[in-house]
């Protein structure tokens, strides 16, 4: 009996496979039975697994479909954020303050000792926007 073949789930990964990623999604109860966010449908992949997606995403219908869904204007579109990036960003810093302080009192480390940490943290994570403003 020939192998069944399953969904890889490299396949759902932006980096590796980006023809893939934006509108294949993996059916949990069924690993040969990918779905396409964009037909709205799952197809089989059990006797030619990588093939069946490439097969199906060059079929008429899913490039209609996809076309289609290109033109449609998403709803982030409609939606304001309520809070901006720079608030959220605040947030977290204000956060990562939060859990420094606790641990200086759990492990019970003088303030004095502690003085140099932001300029450590700022060193130690450059590319970091919460320890650049710690």
């Amino acid at each position: 009996m020939a192998k069944q073949c399953t969904f890889n789930k490299q396949w759902l990964d932006f980096k590796l496979n980006p023809e893939f990623a934006r509108w294949l999604d993996l059916v949990p109860e069924n690993s040969s039975l990918p779905y396409c966010k964009v037909c709205l449908k799952s197809f089989n992949i059990s006797n030619m697994g990588r093939q069946s997606v490439l097969s199906h995403a060059n079929g008429p219908k899913h490039i209609k479909n996809a076309q289609s869904t290109c033109l449609q204007p998403t709803i982030s579109l409609f939606a304001k954020s309520t809070r901006s990036e720079q608030c959220a960003n605040e947030d977290k810093v204000t956060s990562a303050e939060i859990m420094w302080a606790l641990e200086i009192v759990a492990v019970k480390m003088s303030l004095n000792s502690c003085d140099k940490s932001a300029f450590l943290f700022g060193r130690m994570f450059h590319y970091s926007k919460i320890a650049q403003s710690f």
